[in-house]
C-alpha cells in the first residue's frame, strides 16, 4: 500500500496514499477503539456538511486555495 508522511505537533505517520483524510484522523482511529460503537450516520453527514460550508466560505473569501478547497469538497460529498 502507498502511504504519504503526515507531520504535527506529537510526530509524524504514514497514511494512505489515496485516503482523503489526515494524521489527526488516523490518529483518533488508533487511540479511541475504546466502545466498539460507531458514529450515527447522520452525525457524520452533518460533520460533512458543515466541513464543505467552511471550504466553500473560506475559498469565496479568499482564505483557502481553490484546489485545498475543491479537495475539501470531494471528500465531504
Amino acid at each position: 500500500m502507498k502511504t504519504r508522511l503526515e507531520s504535527h505537533s506529537i510526530g509524524t505517520m504514514k497514511v494512505p496514499a489515496n485516503a482523503y483524510y489526515g494524521i489527526q484522523t488516523l490518529r483518533a482511529k488508533e487511540n479511541f477503539p475504546i466502545t466498539n460503537k460507531t458514529l450515527h450516520s447522520e452525525l457524520i453527514i452533518s460533520l460533512a456538511e458543515i466541513k464543505k460550508s467552511a471550504a466553500i466560505t473560506n475559498r469565496d473569501i479568499n482564505n483557502l486555495p481553490y484546489k485545498i478547497s475543491n479537495a475539501i469538497i470531494d471528500a465531504c460529498d
